[in-house]
C-alpha cells in the first residue's frame, strides 16, 4: 500500500516521474526523492545560480535524467545524473513546463500566453497570447493541441495556428493532468495540499 510521504503541505508542491521509476518531488526551494511505496524522501541538493523562491513546476523529460524546473523567474532543465541545471529558457513570469515528448519542444506557461521552445538551442518556435494562462498539458492522443488552465478555465490550443478552443469557462484552474488514455482531468487549486 501506499504511504504518505508528506502531509499538511500548503503550497509548493510538484512531482515528476522519471523514466527510471524514482518519483522527484519539490516542496517549496528544496528537491525529493520520494518511494510511493514507503513513504521515505531523500533531499536531493541541486543550486542554480542566481535563482531563488519555491519551485512553481516540475515535470520529466523524455530524456533520461533530465527534469524541467520553473523557480523564480527562471525555467531550466536539470541533470539528474549530475546534480546541477543543464539549460536555462528564456521566460518571464513563468508558471508551468512541460516537454512535449513526440517533438522535443518545451511548452513554457507564463501569465500572458504560453510559447514552444527547441529543448536544446532555447530558440522560440512558437508564442501564443492568453492571457491568465497558469498550467499547460499534453498527451500523445491530441498531437496537434495542447490543453492550458488558467483564470479563464480550460482551453484546448493549436500547436500550429495557436487557435484556442473553450473547454471548461467560468472556473480558474491552476492545474490539469493526461490520464494515460488521453482523457484528463482537471483540478483547481487546493487550500491545502497532501503529497
Amino acid at each position: 500500500s501506499l504511504q504518505p510521504a508528506a502531509a499538511n503541505l500548503n503550497n509548493n508542491v510538484n512531482f515528476a516521474a522519471l523514466l527510471d521509476g524514482r518519483v522527484l518531488m519539490s516542496f517549496g526551494t528544496s528537491l525529493f526523492y520520494a518511494d510511493l511505496a514507503t513513504g521515505v524522501t531523500t533531499y536531493q541538493a541541486i543550486t542554480v545560480p542566481g535563482v531563488g523562491g519555491p519551485f512553481a513546476s516540475l515535470s520529466s523529460s523524455g530524456q533520461d535524467g533530465f527534469v524541467y524546473a520553473v523557480q523564480g523567474v527562471y525555467v531550466f532543465r536539470i541533470d539528474m545524473n549530475l546534480y546541477q541545471w543543464d539549460i536555462v529558457y528564456p521566460s518571464s513570469l513563468a508558471t508551468c513546463v512541460v516537454e512535449d515528448k513526440a517533438t522535443g519542444l518545451v511548452w513554457i506557461a507564463q501569465t500572458d500566453g504560453v510559447r514552444a521552445l527547441d529543448a536544446v538551442s532555447t530558440a522560440v518556435i512558437s508564442s501564443f497570447s492568453l492571457v491568465g494562462s497558469h498550467h499547460v498539458c499534453i498527451h500523445a492522443a491530441h498531437a496537434s493541441d495542447v490543453f492550458v488552465t488558467g483564470s479563464f478555465g480550460l482551453k484546448r490550443v493549436n500547436k500550429t495556428s495557436g487557435a484556442d478552443t473553450d473547454l471548461l469557462l467560468g472556473s480558474s484552474y491552476t492545474a490539469c493532468a493526461f490520464t494515460p488514455d488521453g482523457n484528463f482531468i482537471v483540478l483547481s487549486q487546493p487550500d491545502t495540499q497532501t503529497a
